[in-house]
């Protein structure tokens, strides 16, 4: 068990100096060096990486091709802000990342910052390039803690801790939880009751003709790794298609081949008109954005979108570096077996914890949903916080979304030994949890999702 007495001095000053809105905090880990899949703390303990960087790690932290793209393009030019001139960096990575999406149409990007500003502009886009004012998103979504973000997101600790009014004119509907249905119904018995259930709002609620868009996640991500039917996505898209409505998709943590393909959409053969993109391509440094249709794109005119940092040379060089390795390293491939393999120990893992509901998961997005009763499929919030905290004790970071639902977003170039020690130490916190080792108070201070 590692001793965190170092770190948790610094945590108090963190808690001081820091405003702590900008934290969810499971286990104090006081990061001081980081490699691969491995971080170090600053008493010298040693983790496994479940986190992931928040999913934004998929080649691993301080991979050689991206120190050596940070060094190479800080000795040439650090900042130049594509807002008042040009770099041809920004030209290069854009030229890449318009190929990712499916779609036979010409396509543009438009670089951001972070997930919650490319989600703010795929709402400009859509009201500019409609010129409709009205959005249709899904409960239980997280887009990001911008206003706009915020508005499209309909999660409960959101909902609850941020002051309205939220941006109008977005209506949310239920998103297709199978596991925990609204409508009490069972798939592929229910006929998607929640598709039909948006046809009714579009034909008694909100005219479709005034809808932009439909914005959704193709995983519920932050609400829990929801994984929903592919019939239901491509019926969003044909009613997208009927109505005249863009079919927008915030793919920032399932793209950068996280799901076992570039973009998640790419094997469902969806074709979004607009694809938001973040985290996994800039290996944790500032760079998101919106890959859509150029007829739609062209439609933004400046400086609807301009930011200083935004597209800064070393991210884009980063960004770059970062497509390199997964092509070479075929990693795509690679983190998709590992990810069989971990969802495949969890299955059987489940068989000896009462704690695990479900499991759910595509490549090295995976969630597992822990409950209080299988019957009720009750969330085991509390639980689900003391396992992180048991597991950051055993030398593994482990966090939650949704209310209950272990997330595990590693590296794609985990090693077996690493997958083999991280699953040994889940279980353990899970026998010590449900065995009632693990104290409320410890985790009383805690900020989870």
């Amino acid at each position: 068990m590692g001793v965190v007495k170092k770190g948790m001095k610094v945590v108090h000053r963190d808690r001081k100096a820091i405003g702590q809105a900008l934290r969810l905090a499971y286990y104090p880990v006081v990061a001081v060096r980081a490699e691969g899949s491995k971080v170090w703390d600053k008493d010298g303990n040693e983790y496994i990486d479940f986190l992931g960087g928040a999913a934004a790690l998929p080649i691993g932290h301080r991979h050689p091709a991206v120190v050596k793209a940070i060094q190479e393009q800080a000795d040439q030019l650090v900042h130049y802000p594509p807002l008042y001139g040009y770099h041809e960096l920004a030209v290069d990575l854009a030229e890449k990342l318009n190929e990712l999406p499916r779609g036979d149409f010409t396509k543009r990007t438009i670089y951001q910052l972070a997930g919650a500003a490319a989600m703010d502009l795929t709402v400009k886009l859509a009201r500019v390039g409609t010129k409709r004012p009205k959005i249709i998103t899904f409960l239980k979504g997280y887009y990001g803690a911008l206003y706009g973000a915020l508005s499209l997101s309909a999660f409960s600790t959101i909902q609850r801790r941020y002051l309205g009014p939220f941006i109008p004119e977005i209506y949310h509907v239920p998103f297709a939880d199978c596991y925990r249905c609204i409508f009490k119904q069972e798939y592929p018995n229910c006929g998607l009751a929640c598709l039909d259930y948006l046809k009714t709002v579009l034909k008694h609620l909100v005219p479709p003709e005034e809808v932009a868009a439909i914005i959704t996640e193709p995983v519920g991500s932050d609400g829990g790794y929801i994984f929903p039917p592919v019939e239901w996505l491509k019926g969003l898209e044909e009613i997208c298609q009927k109505h005249g409505m863009l079919f927008a998709l915030d793919e920032i943590q399932t793209g950068c081949g996280r799901c076992g393909s570039w973009f998640l959409s790419e094997q469902y053969n969806l074709v979004p008109d607009l694809t938001a993109f973040g985290k996994g391509f800039s290996a944790g440094v500032p760079l998101s954005g919106v890959i859509g249709r150029a007829s739609v794109m062209d439609e933004l005119k400046p400086p609807s979108a301009i930011g200083t940092g935004i597209a800064n040379p070393i991210v884009c060089a980063v960004a770059l570096a970062v497509i390199d390795v997964i092509r070479k390293d075929n990693l795509i491939e690679k983190g998709k077996k590992m990810g069989a393999y971990l969802k495949k120990r969890f299955e059987e893992m489940k068989r000896d914890h009462h704690l695990i509901g479900d499991i759910r998961g595509k490549g090295m997005l995976i969630g597992v949903d822990l409950v209080k009763d299988h019957k009720t499929r009750e969330p085991a919030r509390l639980e689900a916080s003391k396992v992180c905290w048991r597991a950051g004790e055993l030398g593994l970071i482990l966090t939650t979304l949704g209310e209950s639902v272990l997330r595990v977003c590693p590296a794609y170039n985990l090693s077996q030994s690493e997958a083999d020690h991280a699953l040994e130490i889940i279980d353990n916190a899970l026998s010590d949890v449900e065995r009632g080792k693990i104290p409320d108070s410890t985790v009383a201070s805690l900020s989870p999702w």
